[in-house]
């Protein structure tokens, strides 16, 4: 009776953490505007399935996995916002029972609990839960693949482990970087099991289905598409950022929120440094143990790429190491279930700091995606052709899923009376540019600005002329807000 009892309270405690994280997700998932990246997954799910497919090696630096499912997806939900975005927040919202799977199989159900907790009012896990790309999927088949090497460690029987390698393979065709999760869990898995021959079997289907991606990966890193963003900042800034971000948010910076925030950031520090004491010198028996697993597969995931950037193959970023953030919560689950009061408080604490962040996102202007909506609502549509130039480069996709009327700029140039110049503002930094205040970096002869309009991160200058001209594709190019290479569109 006791017992039964016991299973339908965890069971409540499971079913609320999971519609609170499922209300954080679905209930704002339209209150942001479309990102860059999100326009380029909505040009791509709007293309017939093959040209997708062929499309990508050329536009991403991703496995194909989640597109397709995205593709299906939006064939009945659309690709508006919500259409594209409820896929990952049905992930983001699966994921917290999952990460509660994860930490009973490994360690026990108090440990289950608060890692579902931590994922539910997770900033990081709900901004990508409301993001049209691959990351939340992602942290699902994390969740997925730590649970079921949970089970094959109990009981290494062949389906315990032939579900653990399907689940890490269908992580690895999501992103290449689960593969670093699943370096972590194989060698751990491979270490605890013997005999050790079926878990090398496992391992080595896993390492199959890596070794069939391999030709894609390389084509993608030709492209430059691994690179082309990650080399702008210093390896020592996306080392600062990993713990902040895990902790408060992909946009959760102090001068963001303001000296309450600044207090948030460093109180979550504190409780994330507490739980790993608690960790080491409180849990006993199987919450130690499990929760040492997890530290050990969670600092392989994140640790591995770090290596791999200081002997120059740099492929380091906070927002790829999101699979490394279910071992690592679930270690820090595992410290504060074993620390008594001091460590429930701390969860609840932890917790409670991560809601305020989660919450205060679509609450401010400040915290959220660039608004490409409102940069849309800015330019309009044209009553005569007229050229867009956009920095960064990707802004044309969202801008295109909402006006719908942006084509490729022919190469020879336009005639056109209009150029309209759409620059953003990093939120960390000012612009680099020598232009902010005066201009572009160059006005095309016989065209004067017109009108300047600042919307949030972007400023929009309209460039006219007396009479519509031909002017060439580098004219274009060269009248640009920001030092980066702009995209050119012919708005008709």
């Amino acid at each position: 009776m006791i017992s039964a009892v016991r299973r339908d309270r965890v069971l409540a405690a499971v079913l609320a953490l999971t519609a609170l994280g499922a209300a954080l997700r679905f209930a704002t998932l339209d209150v942001q505007s479309l990102s860059g990246d999100e326009g380029v997954t909505g040009a791509l799910l709007r293309m017939p399935l093959g040209d997708m497919l062929s499309t990508i090696p050329h536009t991403e630096s991703t496995p194909p996995l989640y597109y397709v499912l995205a593709w299906l997806w939006t064939q009945v939900l659309g690709h508006g916002a919500v259409g594209m975005r409820s896929l990952s927040a049905l992930a983001g919202t699966a994921a917290v029972p999952a990460v509660y799977a994860a930490g009973r199989a490994l360690a026990s159900e108090r440990v289950g609990i608060v890692a579902a907790g931590l994922a539910a009012v997770s900033p990081l896990l709900v901004w990508y839960s409301q993001e049209a790309r691959s990351y939340s999927l992602l942290v699902l088949l994390a969740a997925l693949s730590l649970w079921l090497l949970a089970r094959a460690l109990e009981d290494p029987r062949g389906r315990n482990l032939a579900a653990w390698a399907a689940v890490c393979a269908l992580a690895l065709a999501t992103h290449y970087y689960a593969g670093f999760l699943v370096m972590g869990e194989a060698a751990w898995l491979v270490s605890q099991t013997r005999p050790r021959r079926s878990a090398l079997l496992a391992c080595a289907g896993v390492a199959a289905a890596a070794l069939a991606l391999l030709p894609l990966a390389l084509d993608q890193r030709s492209t430059g598409n691994f690179t082309r963003f990650i080399e702008q900042i210093g390896l020592t800034q996306r080392v600062k950022e990993v713990p902040k971000k895990f902790l408060i948010g992909e946009q959760g910076t102090p001068g963001d929120y303001g000296q309450p925030a600044e207090a948030l950031k460093f109180a979550a520090a504190a409780l994330t440094l507490l739980a790993a004491g608690l960790l080491l010198a409180r849990a006993r028996g199987r919450e130690r143990a499990g929760g040492i697993t997890a530290l050990a597969v969670g600092a392989v995931a994140a640790g591995f790429p770090l290596a791999l950037a200081v002997f120059g193959f740099d492929y380091f970023a906070a927002y790829l190491l999101i699979g490394a953030w279910v071992p690592l919560a679930v270690a820090a689950a595992a410290g504060l279930a074993a620390g008594g009061r001091l460590g429930a408080a701390g969860a609840v604490a932890l917790g409670a700091a991560m809601l305020a962040v989660t919450i205060s996102v679509p609450a401010g202007q400040a915290l959220r995606r660039p608004d490409y909506r409102a940069a849309a609502r800015s330019l309009g549509h044209a009553s005569t052709p007229r050229a867009v130039v956009a920095n960064p480069d990707n802004s044309l996709a969202p801008l295109d899923q909402y006006l719908g009327d942006l084509d490729p700029m022919p190469l020879a140039g336009a005639r056109v009376a209009e150029i309209d110049v759409l620059g953003m503002r990093s939120q960390d930094e000012t612009w680099r540019t020598r232009t902010t205040g005066s201009g572009p970096a160059s006005i095309p002869h016989g065209f004067r600005v017109f009108d300047r309009v600042v919307t949030g991160r972007f400023t929009l200058l309209r460039l006219r002329a007396a009479r519509p001209r031909l002017v060439t594709g580098g004219e274009i190019a060269d009248a640009r807000l920001g030092e980066g290479p702009p995209a050119a569109a012919l708005q008709r």
